[in-house]
Formats: structure tokens, sequence, C-alpha cells
């Protein structure tokens, strides 16, 4: 089993080449070699009329209108003449895709991530680019996939041998576990991370470590004291101590207002981490 169709979105900062340095060596791991995988690097432009129309509905003459449009439309230009240059200088040998799309950008990326068999963002994309807020909750709560967050600077390596899956019995993480398969079936250690004393929990992790033990992984439970820490704390050390090149985990979320937000554990791990993460609602 393969990933066919991977998706970077990609806002055009060379800090993000990290996360292109990533998505070659995924992409590398994940085909074995093999030619039928796609990578594609999506970098997404705003619509401008929808950005210029806050002047007219602020009260704004047309002539002030005129010029504000002009103004975006120049500096969108520029943008994304940057960006890929910054990706050209990058992809010299990689032959990603180039795919530039346009539109509200949270739109976007959960239109794109339902054509992708995974999405990889960098967990910083939001700081990057103001234009990009809302791309990664809407990677994770609206395409359907999973999502890889990459961390700043991350030094990925050759190959993800060590893979820490943070476990609570959840539709969740048995979702991104589905997902993950392909990925632990070429690692060298699966650890299952259960935190606290549930006796449910633990018991399930048995029964999940038995389940991957049919698709040919080999894991083992690990529980941890949650101690004083927070939970999401604890799996961040844990991972860490564990020498994890990737957790899995699901992503937790509050309701509110009919909108879906980010939890404060999965908050907490994206925030922190140091480890690229991956995770699925």
């Amino acid at each position: 089993m393969q990933y066919k169709i991977i998706t970077a979105v990609f806002s055009g900062k060379k800090q993000e080449f990290s996360v292109l340095d990533f998505t070659r060596k995924f992409s590398e791991l994940n085909s074995g070699g093999a030619s039928n995988v796609k990578v594609r690097v999506l970098f997404i432009t705003p619509e401008i009329e929808s950005a210029a129309r806050y002047m007219l509905s602020g009260g704004a003459t047309i002539s002030v209108y005129e010029q504000y449009y002009n103004a975006l439309q120049k500096e969108y230009e520029e943008k994304e003449k940057k960006a890929l240059l910054h990706f050209q200088s990058y992809d010299k040998n990689q032959n990603f895709e180039w795919k530039q799309d346009f539109g509200q950008v949270g739109e976007v990326v959960s239109y794109s991530g339902k054509f992708s068999d995974i999405l990889i963002l960098s967990k910083e994309i939001e700081n990057y680019d103001i234009d990009y807020m809302g791309a990664i909750e809407s990677a994770i709560f609206d395409s359907g996939r999973p999502v890889i967050l990459v961390p700043e600077n991350y030094q990925a390596p050759d190959k993800i041998r060590n893979i820490t899956f943070g476990w609570d019995g959840s539709v969740r993480a048995a979702r991104v576990i589905r997902s993950a398969i392909p990925l632990m079936q070429k690692a060298e250690n699966i650890n299952v991370v259960t935190i606290g004393e549930s006796g449910k929990d633990i018991m399930s992790a048995n029964e999940l470590v038995e389940y991957l033990k049919l698709h040919g992984i080999n894991a083992k439970n690990v529980n941890v004291e949650r101690a004083k820490y927070s939970i999401g704390e604890t799996l961040l050390e844990k991972a860490v101590e564990l020498g994890s090149d990737l957790i899995l985990t699901g992503a937790y979320t509050h309701s509110k207002m009919r909108q879906m937000v980010l939890g404060s554990v999965t908050k907490y791990m994206l925030k922190n981490t140091t480890i690229p993460i991956m995770m699925e609602h």
C-alpha cells in the first residue's frame, strides 16, 4: 500500500525548505523507488476581490478601492514570483509538481486535500504568512485526510525508523492508525503509548498490538504515568525519550458555535513539538 498523491502546502518562504525536505524523504520512503507517486507543492494566492471589498464595506470610494486593489494585485504577484523562485531553487532534482491555486486558503487546502492521500505542512505556516491563517485547521478538519505537521528547521532523517503512537482508544486515534499502516510497515520500532492507569486504554492497546501484527507490524506497549504533566507534555517527553522520528495522534477538538477548533492537547503538542506529528480527525 502506498500514498499515491502527496500534497505539501507551501507559502513560499525559505523557512519551509525543511518541509520540502521532509516531503522528499517521505516520498522516497513511501514509493520505494517507484515512479507512480505524485508529489504536489501547493501555493495559494488569496482572492484579491474578496480582500479589496472590505475597503468598500468600510465606506471607501471607488477610486480608493481601485488603488487598493491594484496595490494588492502587485503585492500578490511579487509573492508568487518569490515563492516560485524559492521552490525552483530547492526543486532542481526533486521532480515535484508546482501547483498554484486561487481562492480562500482554507477552502483550497480542504478541496486539494480531498484529492490527496496525505497533506504535509509546516506547523509554523500561519506565522510565516498571515494569508495562510486557518490552513492547519482546514487541513485537519475539512480535508478528510491525514496531515503531517513539520517543525521549523527540522532535519529529516533518511528513514522514519521510530514511531510513537499516542493511543487513547478514540475513533480519531483509530483513524490515524489506519492511515499510518504504510509508514509503520516500513519502520523499525513502533511504540503504542498509553498515559495513566486506565485499564480500558491499556487493554485496548494490547488488542491494537495484535491488530498491527496481522499487518506485519511489530509494535510494543508503553504505559506512562501522567504524574504532574499534561497529556500533551507527557506524550512529547516520551516521544523524545524513545528517539521518535514521527508521532501519531488523533486531532482533538472543542466544539464552539458549531465551529471545530483545536483542543488544548493538540494545541500544546503543535506549539511545542520538535518532532513531526501525523494526525487525523
